[in-house]
């Protein structure tokens, strides 16, 4: 690095936690930048986190407000503590994979997460979302609402937005040997939730049961009907 490009900046660390965010904990973290009296430039970083392979890529502003925006991508994670950071109460077990960018921007450093922008998509392999029946709700649709139970899957995607306090869950996708569901929903701030979710119980080829069915309730106590 020559002089009037800025020195050099890199960072190792083991179980780091940063001190700002939402609490993750990357098992190794190396990240490298260059340093300019305005900006992190060129930031990369590489590591392990929720037990997945993460990059990192972007830039820090610091001339006036402060902004953060970049790249990240996390191949072959635990998908059950990274849904239990955003969602109390919710398990989902399984891999997966996502890729996606994030934006920050703030006058200060204490409040720089509390309007993230963050856009990703998520695959998800052979695990279960607990507290959430989908074949049960096919089969019970335009009737009480369903609570409870189980849904198995083998495969899971969808297109998640963050903005402050609110996702959306767009594109969802998820199916397994008897069962295929696809539709969205948003999680509001006290996280509610709203939307809705096409249902087919059956294998491949034949539809034994099917709805369409309202996503309500809330993060921790799910209602499909």
């Amino acid at each position: 690095v020559t002089q009037a490009e800025g020195p050099s900046l890199t960072m190792r660390g083991s179980r780091f936690t940063p001190p700002l965010g939402p609490g993750y904990v990357f098992e190794n973290l190396e990240l490298t930048a260059t340093v300019t009296p305005t900006e992190l430039r060129d930031v990369q970083a590489e590591g392990s986190l929720f037990s997945g392979k993460f990059k990192a890529n972007g830039q820090v502003r610091y001339a006036g407000a402060i902004t953060a925006e970049g790249r990240f991508y996390i191949d072959n994670l635990n998908l059950e503590p990274l849904v239990g950071l955003f969602a109390k109460g919710v398990s989902v077990s399984g891999m997966g994979d996502l890729k996606g960018t994030f934006s920050l921007r703030s006058q200060d450093l204490e409040s720089l997460f509390e309007q993230a922008r963050v856009d990703f998509a998520f695959t998800g392999n052979r695990g279960a979302i607990e507290n959430v029946d989908l074949m049960r709700a096919a089969q019970a649709a335009g009737r009480e609402g369903v609570r409870g139970g189980r849904t198995r899957y083998n495969t899971m995607s969808g297109v998640v937005a963050v903005n402050g306090n609110r996702a959306s869950i767009q594109q969802f996708r998820i199916g397994s040997d008897s069962m295929s569901a696809s539709g969205g929903f948003e999680i509001q701030p006290k996280g509610e939730l709203a939307g809705r979710l096409g249902i087919q119980v059956g294998p491949r080829g034949t539809v034994i049961a099917q709805g369409n069915v309202a996503v309500t309730g809330d993060v921790g106590h799910p209602v499909l009907g």
